[in-house]
């Protein structure tokens, strides 16, 4: 999970805490919050947050009036824990699903491959359209997820092209935007048919579509 701390004074960036007990996600999400201009720690429990954030409320003034606003890190007890191990899924009994992964940020294609590979996809991930293209080519792929603005060859030109070389995925493209809105952006969307999914997502969201495009090829 993800929580905003307080900002500092004067034009610093703002604040992030990323909690997450899963180390490698919760570097995955620092870097790519850093990225993008914000101040990021982490904790890896409900705990270590608690601390982090009592260390960013300021004392109260000597003047006039403070106020301190606490919000809980899980929205859950942490007095009983299960620690019953759960059980171990059932392999599956066809072949594994295989998605692409197509966006120009190397730590957002990494982020959506590591959520697909937990959920138990096959995951490749390209850094543009036109490398997208050629693994096409030499891999069978049961659904794409792409960036819609990309340099180069946009998510609306891969889906041309797709369309052109591999009628069938052209059906299993979801398209990750923040320019949903944009008449362009929605414009491809409405006479392509195909699903999108707005930044910021959830987890249960993408894998949610992922899973649905799959059903439907």
């Amino acid at each position: 999970m993800m929580t905003q701390t307080p900002q500092t004074p004067g034009n610093a960036s703002p604040a992030v805490l990323v909690v997450d007990d899963e180390p490698e996600l919760c570097a995955l999400l620092a870097e790519y919050l850093a990225r993008h201009g914000f101040q990021v720690r982490t904790a890896p429990n409900a705990a270590a947050a608690r601390a982090l954030v009592a260390e960013q409320v300021p004392a109260p003034a000597e003047d006039g009036a403070s106020f301190r606003l606490s919000l809980p890190i899980s929205g859950k007890s942490e007095t009983v824990t299960d620690t019953t191990p759960a059980p171990l899924p059932e392999p599956p009994a066809s072949p594994q699903r295989r998605a692409l992964v197509v966006d120009d940020e190397p730590e957002l294609a990494k982020l959506m491959r590591y959520l697909l590979e937990n959920e138990g996809f096959d995951v490749a991930t390209a850094e543009s359209g036109a490398v997208a293209l050629e693994m096409l080519d030499m891999r069978r792929f049961d659904a794409i997820v792409s960036d819609l603005r990309m340099p180069d060859m946009d998510g609306a030109g891969l889906w041309r092209a797709v369309s052109a070389q591999h009628p069938r995925l052209a059906r299993a493209m979801l398209f990750v935007t923040g320019d949903t809105l944009s008449p362009d952006a929605r414009a491809f969307l409405q006479n392509s048919q195909s699903d999108w999914l707005d930044k910021p997502f959830t987890r249960d969201d993408l894998l949610a579509k992922v899973a649905a495009l799959m059903d439907q090829t």
